[in-house]
């Protein structure tokens, strides 16, 4: 091997690289910009679920007038909201925890309910126990060893199926984000692209077929593609679970999903996956051969990337309303919901809506661009 061919070699290569000024920006950039300005409003999430513990925490006091119940109306970041149904209110997020006088063998003992697959519940319930330490501290009598009052935890979900729901929290958005913006690559990039590398657009643009036809026929192609992918990454995900759970920080929980919810969430995913899809497709038939389509999709999977762990830092159980209407990140929340159990039908259809009109958007873009010459002959 001669060194100094390979380095020509690898000097002509660089050199068309920083040429390719798109590539250098997809490359670089993005990702430079996408993650920080990500970061930042989980940053600013995270600020503000900070905040709402200060202060105005809602809660269902069921504690009979005593020093105990003054001490914890008084300390100012406790509200007791009087619920007619606490467990459903906690269940729904309109609580944050409940707090129960529960006397135990002739000693006094509160009991804190809290909703374990809430972040913000389970950091309200946190506030909770030091505002109830703080008043057994000062009631403590010469001698004991505990106080005068035990605190019992308690969660509305058991434990282990508590942590698996987290566990589904975090990886249901994500994962499909992540291969629902993979899975239809390889195709969509050919659908197009590859026709006009192959010289081939032109002969099959000149058929008795419109372009509306040639778009939808194409398109529903790359979704079958793009659907079945996503199906296999999944199955080989879950495959692997059953196979080293470990691996999964598995070990002492319990992953228990109900059969509704499970349909759901495969029901809902087509949507996710329809929108990508149309996005790629749309770069297909903009992109001049397959090489250029595969470097203008990178920008599509970081951005399913970013999109996905902006979620997965949202709590399911207080979202608030500006995320509902900001399309793809509304439906990663309804997919959060749908694992957690919670059915925002109102919602849910508003996510559909956002995805099925971006596909519509994306697949009018591609019908446009078929009707011009100057994409059609890209070279």
């Amino acid at each position: 091997m001669r060194l100094k061919i390979v380095c020509a070699v690898f000097r002509k290569e660089i050199t068309d690289i920083s040429r390719d000024r798109r590539a250098l920006v997809i490359s670089v950039l993005i990702p430079l910009l996408l993650f920080p300005v990500s970061f930042y409003a989980m940053n600013i999430n995270l600020k503000k679920t900070a905040r709402s513990l200060e202060g105005n925490i809602p809660v269902h006091v069921d504690i009979p007038d005593s020093a105990i119940r003054s001490h914890i109306m008084q300390d100012g970041r406790l509200v007791d909201c009087k619920s007619a149904d606490p467990s459903a209110d906690l269940h729904s997020g309109a609580i944050a925890a409940i707090i129960e006088y529960m006397p135990v063998a002739g000693r006094a003992a509160i009991r804190i309910t809290s909703d374990n697959t809430s972040q913000y519940s389970s950091a309200a319930a946190e506030v909770i126990v030091s505002i109830i330490s703080g008043f057994a501290a000062t009631e403590k009598q010469p001698g004991e060893s505990g106080g005068s009052i035990d605190i019992i935890r308690h969660t509305l979900v058991d434990a282990k199926a508590g942590a698996g729901i987290s566990l589904l929290q975090l990886l249901i958005p994500m994962l499909m984000f992540v291969f629902s913006a993979a899975a239809p690559m390889a195709v969509s990039a050919d659908l197009f692209a590859g026709e006009r590398e192959r010289c081939t657009l032109e002969h099959l643009l000149s058929v008795p077929v419109t372009g509306s036809e040639l778009v939808a026929g194409k398109y529903l192609a790359a979704l079958c593609a793009g659907i079945i992918g996503v199906v296999s990454f999944m199955s080989g995900i879950i495959l692997s679970y059953f196979i080293s759970p470990e691996v999964f920080g598995a070990r002492g929980i319990s992953i228990s999903v109900s059969a509704l919810s499970v349909f759901w969430v495969m029901f809902f995913s087509v949507f996710i996956i329809m929108t990508f899809t149309a996005a790629e497709f749309a770069i297909s038939v903009f992109s001049r051969s397959s090489r250029e389509a595969q470097i203008l999709f990178i920008p599509v999977v970081i951005i399913g990337m970013a999109l996905g762990h902006i979620v997965t830092m949202i709590d399911v159980k207080r979202i608030a309303l500006i995320f509902r209407y900001l399309p793809m990140i509304n439906s990663g929340l309804a997919l959060k919901e749908l694992v957690t159990g919670i059915f925002s039908w109102q919602y849910m259809g508003l996510a559909a809506f956002g995805c099925i009109l971006l596909c519509l958007l994306f697949l009018f873009m591609c019908r446009s661009m078929l009707s011009r010459e100057k994409y059609i002959f890209r070279a």
